[in-house]
């Protein structure tokens, strides 16, 4: 799913802040707390999306909640969005400042979806292989996905490299259906 516009855009700004301090790095690690904190506790999440809370209640909460685990100015950020109606956009800003970090350190984001599991030593040679092509350090995940039927797909950043069974069964579906219509 891709993040939304104003998401990035709040991440952007956050991260030339924290940049511009030098707090690029306790930002980051506070943001994927926060992002496995809702992910783990659907509580504040119903909390942050709750029409029925003001922005000030919600501010309280999550400040006395996070006071002592993040960074002044991780809190200012949650305290921005939150006082402008933005908390849909929490995650997605989250995720971005995480992404932009990675690019500043050199590092690309790739996922390989498979249908079975794939093995320790196969993930580390794709790995070092996608590093020599790209010339900058991979951090490889990856999914199994048994609707492929075999092959596999390759995302790297907003690429994709679908060799996948089940994309060119549908290919030949498609061109089927031309034929005979």
């Amino acid at each position: 799913m891709p993040d939304s516009r104003i998401g990035v855009r709040y991440a952007k700004a956050l991260f030339s802040l924290a940049e511009e301090k030098g707090v690029t790095e306790p930002v980051r690690t506070d943001l994927i707390y926060l992002l496995t904190l809702i992910a783990e506790v659907p509580e504040l999440s119903q909390m942050l999306s709750s029409p029925l809370l003001s922005g000030t209640r919600k501010s309280r909460i999550v400040g006395d909640l996070l006071k002592e685990e993040v960074h002044p100015m991780t809190l200012n950020f949650l305290d921005l969005l939150i006082g402008k109606k933005r908390e849909s956009d929490l995650q997605d800003a989250c995720r971005m400042f995480n992404r932009l970090c990675k690019e500043r350190m050199g590092i690309v984001e790739a996922t390989i979806v498979s249908v079975v599991p794939l093995n320790k030593n196969l993930t580390e040679k794709l790995k070092k292989w996608l590093s020599d092509q790209l010339g900058a350090s991979v951090e490889l995940t990856h999914q199994v996905n048994g609707d492929l039927i075999g092959g596999f797909i390759m995302k790297l950043d907003d690429r994709q490299l679908d060799a996948s069974v089940r994309t060119y069964l549908q290919k030949i579906r498609n061109e089927l259906r031309q034929v005979l219509n």
